[in-house]
């Protein structure tokens, strides 16, 4: 009798240790393959389904769509990752809601995520119920948070015959979306796939471009009308491609931001435009601002002031001289925070100036708000200036505006003597454009000085 419970007994730890056994593969299966913050199938799982709809050979044609939000950092940096997760399991749950229960979501990495849609003829209608799904705010904490999204997509076997081509190629079709601004939907298209591979190269290569010394700072001249002086200058950057040549900035910033290069880069623009401004202001005896460009990333840093700081004490430049430049958009994202960085720019006596005034939100109560101490007028209200009743009225709004909040103020983009005659008729001192000079190496600035110094006079003394 006492053998017989034994013997049960073993059976029992036995069967016990199989099912935990079997459990733990089953949990381990599960992990492998399905996303542990959200519960959808991985980026293994999908490529699986995906095989077997194509293995299964029934001539319904398959549809990718890759989804992402639109700058979902932002929301992690602003709200913390909290916050971000809750979106994205709310996402997840919104996504298997679609009606068209065939349907697969998936969780590839981040905030991306996958439908494959089977029997999908028109791709129409399953976008406009994802946009709708962003067309509602996000609810955390009784916050009202606002997302957009880009979206790819890729057809089976138009776009490729095999799991991993068709994911590959979704994702270009995604990327390509995102680069055409917010809320954008763009198809897979061949000649999508050597702009991703051009992109991708681009970003090996600015992974050395810092140590091999291939960005340079270009500088254009700031001038007073009224004075006939050069009063500053503009820090603009270059970068020379061994191969390519001279890639335009509006290309390869963007991607310093995304591969997180932009504050080693940004520290290292700061660093050469002071040191540029204190050789300038030494050698002409004469108080010369340096503008300097900060992109939404930099001026999100925490770090930014101690960097501006370090740069100022290695260069030994007077931090009044020193201007930097933000937009709109950047301001009115996370106000209380944007008006904390610059109080603490304030207090080190470094000035802050709006770029491009007048084309973002324009929203005229920041102005009083925040401490702001020059405007920049946009090119865009400049060019038209001679012919356009309105460009005049709107700059002369402005600069009327700026000199009761006692705010400086620069036109951008003058390059006729008639764009010139009507900003200083306007009362708009200090202009930067070509009518005096594009951005060029500090050693053609020098060497123009004079050149420039002359013509302002000539226009300076030509209205009195």
């Amino acid at each position: 009798m006492a053998g017989e419970q034994q013997n049960s007994m073993k059976l029992v730890r036995i069967a016990s240790l199989v099912i935990d056994y079997y459990n733990k593969e089953k949990e381990l299966k599960h992990t492998v393959m399905y996303d542990t913050l959200t519960g959808l199938p991985n980026r293994s799982s999908l490529i699986t389904a995906i095989e077997g709809e194509i293995e299964r050979d029934t001539n319904q044609p398959l549809v990718l769509f890759c989804i992402d939000c639109d700058r979902f950092q932002l929301i992690n940096d602003s709200f913390g990752y909290n916050t971000g997760d809750r979106i994205l399991q709310q996402l997840a749950d919104k996504l298997n809601e679609n009606p068209h229960k065939e349907n697969m979501v998936a969780r590839l990495n981040g905030d991306k995520f996958v439908v494959l849609s089977k029997n999908c003829e028109d791709p129409t209608l399953f976008i406009q119920n994802i946009q709708a799904i962003f067309d509602q705010p996000w609810i955390i904490n009784g916050k009202e948070i606002y997302l957009t999204v880009g979206i790819g997509i890729a057809k089976y076997p138009a776009d490729g015959r095999d799991a991993e081509t068709l994911l590959k190629r979704v994702e270009k079709a995604l990327y390509t979306a995102k680069t055409e601004g917010r809320s954008h939907v763009c198809f897979f298209r061949k000649e999508s796939e050597s702009s991703f591979s051009s992109r991708l190269s681009l970003e090996q290569d600015l992974y050395h471009a810092l140590e091999k010394e291939q960005f340079s700072l270009y500088y254009q001249p700031q001038v007073n009308m009224v004075t006939g002086e050069i009063v500053g200058a503009e820090a603009l950057m270059r970068w020379k491609h061994p191969v390519h040549g001279y890639i335009p900035p509006v290309k390869f910033i963007p991607l310093l931001e995304d591969i997180g290069l932009i504050k080693p880069v940004g520290e290292w623009v700061l660093n050469t435009a002071c040191h540029q401004q204190k050789s300038w202001a030494s050698k002409y005896s004469a108080p010369f601002h340096m503008s300097v460009n900060l992109s939404p990333k930099q001026f999100e840093e925490d770090t930014l002031v101690s960097s501006v700081k370090k740069a100022l004490n290695l260069s030994g430049m007077n931090a009044a001289h020193l201007k930097l430049e933000i937009t709109e958009s950047m301001l009115l994202n996370e106000e209380g925070r944007a008006l904390e960085m610059l109080n603490r720019l304030n207090e080190i006596g470094v000035g802050v100036s709006i770029d491009d005034f007048g084309t973002g939100y324009s929203s005229l109560s920041y102005l009083k708000r925040f401490p702001i101490q020059t405007i920049k007028i946009d090119r865009a209200f400049v060019k038209d200036i001679e012919q356009d009743k309105r460009d005049q009225l709107i700059i002369k709004a402005i600069i009327d505006l700026s000199r009761a909040l006692n705010v400086g103020i620069i036109a951008e983009g003058a390059e006729t003597i008639n764009q010139i005659n009507c900003l200083r008729e306007a009362e708009c001192h200090t202009v930067q454009g070509y009518f005096f000079s594009q951005p060029v190496p500090p050693e053609i600035f020098e060497q123009k000085l004079p050149e420039w110094t002359k013509l302002a006079e000539i226009i300076s003394r030509s209205r009195k």
